[in-house]
């Protein structure tokens, strides 16, 4: 049955029909990461380190990289002696949904986590949790009282990562996609996301 459900919502997504579940981290206490058991670096990763960030992942443009950093994103890093092994991006100004097609505006201070990608070579060590940890304490210490990110209810490796990580679902956005028009629906409490462009 569950394999059926993945196969109607995948034709669905192809056709003209996509949704997103939204996910609430709050940070209204310290953000603490594992130890991976060796010695790591954690920072952002900077204009001049591009070349170290396409390595990490060629599935990203170089313009796509820079007009992240170009709008105010940042990309929280994890290294071990330089080399970048866990990387994710943060948005303290939109919600950028591609899967969607759409963009929000997010509501007060509120963050919005992207594009989370750890090194193949280096899973297993918690590296990902250590630097979701690192970056949601960032943006506490900033005045965040709340960071939002998005899984496919299909994805429920990804559910059960961020129900681990002590993100709990608030609500789903739903996306009719009709050739270039894109028509949100939005089951979510005030205040999360306002107005609405398209990606």
């Amino acid at each position: 049955m569950r394999q059926l459900r993945r196969l109607f919502f995948g034709a669905l997504a192809v056709t003209f029909y996509r949704r997103l579940i939204v996910y609430e981290t709050r940070l209204d206490r310290p953000q603490v990461g594992p130890d991976p058991g060796f010695p790591v670096e954690l920072g952002v990763v900077s204009e001049e380190e591009l070349e170290d960030y396409c390595r990490l992942r060629p599935d990203t443009s170089r313009d796509e990289v820079r007009r992240r950093l170009e709008r105010g994103d940042r990309c929280f890093a994890v290294r071990r002696g330089g080399e970048l092994l866990s990387v994710r991006w943060l948005s303290a100004n939109r919600a950028d949904l591609p899967y969607l097609g759409l963009s929000f505006a997010l509501g007060p201070d509120l963050v919005f986590a992207y594009d989370a990608y750890t090194d193949p070579g280096a899973r297993g060590a918690r590296l990902g949790t250590l630097g979701g940890a690192y970056m949601s304490e960032q943006a506490r210490r900033e005045g965040s009282r709340a960071l939002l990110s998005t899984a496919l209810p299909e994805n429920e490796g990804g559910r059960t990562l961020l129900a681990r990580r002590g993100s709990r679902p608030v609500g789903t956005i739903h996306c009719l996609r009709l050739g270039p028009v894109r028509v949100p629906i939005r089951r979510l409490p005030e205040g999360y996301l306002g107005p609405v462009s398209r990606r």
